[in-house]
């Protein structure tokens, strides 16, 4: 595709020609959107593929960035039940970052579209604030950029090198000056908004750990109740100690045993097992066992072949499969 040379252009061609792109890519946001919209109603053709969701749907296959799609995938619900909307996207009276602002509200304020068409981000938050009060603040996870280098300024006269140079000696414990060529930790930012409660609960986490970490980092206060909570709930962790019956309970019966639930999830590596033309699932939240053969179709519950994990999206859509629309609620 040969690219247009816009040095060429005069002034009021170039902008002309800016207004023209501007308002293409307004329409062909609209007809994303409402191609998105109808994939999330037939969401069991993004399933099959190997999806766990339109996200991973836009990220995975159509390659947009997840702030993009996250917007769109919302936006596209919002089309789904304000078919209007379409329109104001077209027109650039709304765009997909103000409605995922107003996305949490429009249903308790349907006038709340006409509202805030026309305004600036700033202006839809104020609009939002007056709702609850409080600013909503997302919760986000980014990695942070790396620290740059030093620029060492040279001196116009070198120091003279000592005769003999002895290092000092490294004091037992001394982690101050790591070798040169360590392998850089990469750090991320966390932000989220929280209740009084939870910062009670960090509050007293930070004196119940205070001897182990006086600074209070709230790092290393975190990662150790995580860790804690890890070693104790973790569905893939060892049993303390096996069992003497094996899975015969199992055997005439819907209940998974806890250790054969474990064997499962070590041996799917605590991930979504579905695998489609896509490839497999990558999914690793919101797991539960499912049923290869159903169990109510005579598939065993104490024989891991017939066990695996899914995530809910994966396992509803195989129930829908197997059972059709009435097997589930709504």
């Amino acid at each position: 595709m040969s690219r247009v040379d816009y040095r060429a252009f005069s002034n009021n061609a170039l902008l002309a020609r800016l207004r023209e792109l501007a308002s293409r890519e307004r329409a062909a946001t609209a007809d994303f959107v409402a191609c998105l919209a109808e994939a999330d109603r037939r969401a069991d053709v993004i399933f099959g593929e190997g999806y766990s969701s339109p996200f991973d749907f836009c990220v995975r296959d159509l390659k947009l960035a997840e702030s993009t799609a996250y917007q769109r995938v919302k936006a596209a619900r919002l089309v789904r039940a304000r078919p209007e909307i379409l329109s104001r996207l077209a027109d650039g009276s709304v765009n997909v970052s103000i409605l995922s602002l107003i996305a949490p509200w429009l249903e308790k304020h349907p006038t709340l579209l006409e509202r805030v068409a026309g305004k600036s981000k700033r202006e839809v938050e104020a609009e939002i604030a007056a709702f609850s009060g409080v600013r909503e603040v997302p919760d986000r996870i980014r990695a942070l950029a790396p620290k740059p280098p030093r620029l060492i300024e040279e001196d116009p006269l070198p120091l003279l090198e000592p005769a003999r140079s002895v290092p000092p000696a490294k004091t037992q414990g001394d982690d101050s000056a790591p070798p040169e060529n360590a392998p850089v930790e990469r750090r991320m930012e966390f932000r989220f908004a929280a209740g009084q409660q939870f910062v009670q609960a960090v509050e007293r986490l930070r004196a119940m750990l205070w001897h182990k970490f006086p600074a209070g980092r709230l790092e290393d206060v975190l990662f150790e109740a995580a860790r804690h909570f890890i070693a104790r709930r973790d569905p893939a962790r060892e049993p303390k100690r096996k069992m003497s019956g094996g899975y015969r309970e199992a055997r005439r019966s819907r209940r998974i045993p806890a250790a054969l639930r474990r064997a499962v999830w070590r041996r799917d590596g605590g991930r979504c097992a579905f695998s489609g033309p896509a490839g497999r699932c990558g999914e690793l939240r919101g797991l539960e066992i499912d049923h290869v053969l159903p169990w109510a179709q005579g598939g065993r519950s104490d024989e891991s072949s017939n066990l695996r994990l899914l995530c809910r999206a994966h396992n509803q859509s195989e129930a829908r499969r197997v059972f059709g629309n009435a097997s589930l609620p709504g």
